[in-house]
């Protein structure tokens, strides 16, 4: 039959590249990925090859184990079954590790607890704040260190997405214009702007810290703000709109914001309030904006779940019962039902998510603020 053809000839038209990897027991297993024929095809197989044999192979490994371990102890801490001391006590040996998997998943977990143990916009927990960055730049100074800025020929697959994820950490959590890190990125930040190419794996942290470290007149961000407006390539366009989304420059923001509504805009509209949100972390300004443009971003969104849901996820980073109270209230109000479209599944799910961070904070935010307040020294 004609079906039977059309996928005959669809898998003849495929190549195969194969690699194998050996599990703890010396056994072998083969992995395949098939693509089209053309160079560009081969090339991602390649590309998709490389990257699932070093996924695997670590995570059926010493390291996988080291990853998982370290999920598992945040895990049953989470639900009671563990305490955060002793998960937090489990990465004071990340200065030593050198692999990108269970460094990742290190990183992650730290600044999880931290984040929702100590709020950094709350004056009163500045000194704890100084900490809680220390610990995680302490962490992973050694890797920056190691691993460079540029791209060695000893580089192993994974090098480049370690040397990425640490710098754009080390970057976002130092508070020191004269760090040498810092210093760097700054003037890699000039010459991208000056229309030089840089690494794509250490993109973030040049942009991000040209953004974090502007001069008082804005001229970073401006600069970067007409890279994105001329960009024609959207991961470039996404990168770039994160690092500008952390200025806490109001005129700035609502710039980006008018501009988002414009008829040649690169990217949606949604994501320059979730991206302000997100990066900029100022929490009351885009609840306040989303409530306050409702009726533009529901007419416009209220169709697709998926968008329509990121929108209503903003609120979802609160942590107490006067804004859970607040936001219940929003979604409650007859003009906010009858146009929130398919968003109104997402709205018990942010309450839900408000709920447990009221309850997370309660059970353990004061022994998170204790390890750190314990186990860091400011200089």
């Amino acid at each position: 039959p004609m079906s039977t053809y059309l996928v005959c000839f669809a898998v003849s038209n495929f190549l195969a590249k194969k690699d194998t990897y050996t599990r703890d027991d010396g056994s072998k297993v083969e992995l395949a990925v098939y693509a089209r024929r053309e160079k560009k095809f081969q090339e991602s197989a390649v590309y998709a090859l490389n990257v699932t044999k070093a996924v695997v192979s670590t995570q059926s490994g010493h390291y996988g184990r080291g990853c998982n371990l370290i999920h598992d102890v945040f895990n049953l801490a989470a639900i009671d079954k563990g305490s955060y001391t002793d998960a937090l006590n489990m990465t004071t040996y990340a200065t030593e590790e050198k692999q990108y998997i269970v460094m990742d998943r290190i990183m992650t977990e730290v600044a999880k607890v931290g984040l929702a143990a100590i709020d950094e916009n709350n004056a009163t927990l500045a000194d704890l704040t100084k900490k809680y960055r220390k610990y995680m730049t302490d962490m992973i100074k050694g890797r920056v260190m190691d691993l460079g800025w540029d791209g060695k020929d000893g580089d192993t697959f994974m090098d480049p997405k370690m040397r990425g994820r640490v710098y754009r950490t080390y970057c976002l959590y130092i508070n020191d214009s004269t760090d040498t890190v810092v210093t760097e990125a700054l003037k890699r930040f000039d010459t991208f702007i000056k229309n030089k190419t840089i690494d794509k794996n250490v993109m973030s942290a040049i942009v991000r810290s040209g953004i974090k470290y502007d001069d008082e007149n804005g001229s970073n961000w401006e600069s970067l703000f007409e890279k994105l407006k001329t960009s024609d390539w959207e991961a470039d366009q996404r990168e770039f709109l994160r690092a500008l989304s952390m200025t806490k420059n109001v005129t700035q923001r609502k710039k980006l914001l008018h501009y988002s509504k414009e008829d040649d805009a690169v990217l949606d509209p949604w994501r320059y309030i979730y991206y302000i949100h997100y990066y900029g972390k100022d929490y009351n300004f885009t609840w306040n904006l989303l409530k306050n443009d409702w009726e533009y971003y529901s007419g416009k969104y209220n169709g697709t779940s998926f968008t329509m849901g990121y929108l209503i996820e903003i609120p979802d980073v609160f942590d107490t019962e006067d804004r859970y109270t607040e936001v219940e209230t929003f979604f409650k109000r007859p003009e906010i039902v009858s146009t929130i479209g398919t968003g109104a599944k997402t709205v018990p799910e942010t309450l839900a998510s408000i709920r447990n961070k009221i309850e997370w904070k309660k059970k353990h935010a004061t022994s998170v603020r204790k390890w750190f307040d314990d186990h860091v020294t400011l200089d």
